[in-house]
């Protein structure tokens, strides 16, 4: 046969009628066990492959998923400090790669478990207000929309739900309405902080971060303002590193032994090179943390105290949660939890691994 199987040619091969076929394949109705078997033996004698427009015609689901995340940035972390780090140029671009995989890591999870039910993914990242037409387009091709961080505005996401399940993963846009999907990082900062006091005799916490705290960041610092921590936001810009360094002589003087619980591996690498400047012992003046376990806070000397997440995980769980909501629409919100590991290195005046913690 030169031309593809139609459903007309499996249904003369099994000696069954169209429309048993079409129940068999589309799961739309009963099917004897005899005839199922006939049926398949011929799908697979003839290499048929069922329409997907037609399989949406009767399910109403057209089979695919969207997924919108924020744009990553495309800055590559720098180090300058030669006795922090040491690597070459195809290192620290591989490094930067790792660093940024958190996302990719997220869309391979997801792909994953789409594939195991039966669907597709479709990806848009924002990077301005107006891929917000491109979203509300997006919405109207797919059966559901997972939505990365704040990628999508809040009143574009009710607007969204009115039309498709959306299901949010580390976003601060209104959970209450929305399945969401997280890790448990603010277990993860408040077990760093709990160690570097307990442990390792600090005696005054301070939270690094960037000048825009993401939905992850506020969600830590909440837990470790309660734990008496402070909040130092560190611009990208190296003009203001200076100002970091004074930061860092001030706290240093005032309180004793600090704990820097950096937000990212990437911030944690910079942070030891401006205490450094600051004229800062690591770990004996100052321990100091990061957040993600990358490459780059293993290759950092001494090797950063890190909270290994899961977005693999993530992404996984994220399309698990709409399917779950494609079958039962009118179920309550659900919150879904992802377990990290906290592994404690030489940054913070130890070396060795802890258990993985869920909330």
């Amino acid at each position: 046969m030169n031309r593809p199987a139609t459903i007309a040619d499996v249904a003369r091969l099994a000696g069954w009628s169209i429309a048993t076929v079409s129940r068999h394949v589309n799961g739309a109705g009963k099917v004897s066990p005899e005839a199922a078997a006939a049926i398949q033996r011929s799908i697979e004698e003839l290499g048929y492959v069922p329409s997907a427009s037609a399989r949406g015609l009767v399910s109403q689901q057209t089979g695919m998923i969207g997924l919108v995340l924020p744009a990553v940035r495309d800055e590559s972390p720098v180090v300058e400090s030669n006795n922090l780090v040491e690597y070459d140029a195809q290192t620290a671009t591989q490094i930067a790669e790792v660093c940024h995989s958190y996302q990719n890591d997220i869309i391979r999870g997801a792909e994953s478990a789409a594939w195991e039910i039966g669907h597709a993914i479709t990806i848009a990242a924002v990077r301005d207000p107006e891929a917000n037409s491109r979203v509300r387009d997006m919405a109207s091709r797919v059966d559901g929309l997972v939505v990365v961080g704040d990628a999508v505005e809040a009143n574009l996401l009710t607007h969204l739900a009115r039309r498709v399940p959306v299901v949010l993963v580390d976003s601060t846009r209104h959970e209450s309405i929305h399945d969401y999907v997280d890790s448990a990082d603010a277990v993860g900062a408040g077990l760093l902080a709990q160690h570097l006091v307990e442990e390792h005799g600090v005696t005054q916490l301070v939270f690094v971060a960037g000048t825009s705290l993401t939905a992850v960041e506020r969600r830590c610092f909440t837990v470790l303002e309660r734990l008496g921590a402070t909040l130092l936001q560190v611009s990208d810009a190296t003009a203001s590193e200076p100002e970091v360094v004074a930061a860092l002589v001030q706290r240093r003087e005032d309180t004793g032994r600090l704990g820097l619980v950096c937000s990212s591996d990437e911030l944690g690498v910079r942070v030891l090179r401006l205490a450094e400047q600051a004229g800062l012992s690591v770990p004996d003046d100052a321990a100091i943390t990061g957040f993600d376990d990358c490459r780059i806070g293993r290759a950092a000397k001494p090797r950063l105290t890190s909270v290994r997440q899961a977005p693999l995980d993530l992404g996984a769980l994220a399309v698990e949660a709409l399917q779950r909501r494609l079958s039962n629409p009118q179920s309550e919100p659900q919150h879904y939890e992802v377990p990290i590991t906290v592994v404690v290195r030489e940054s913070c005046g130890a070396h060795s691994t802890s258990p993985p913690v869920s909330a």
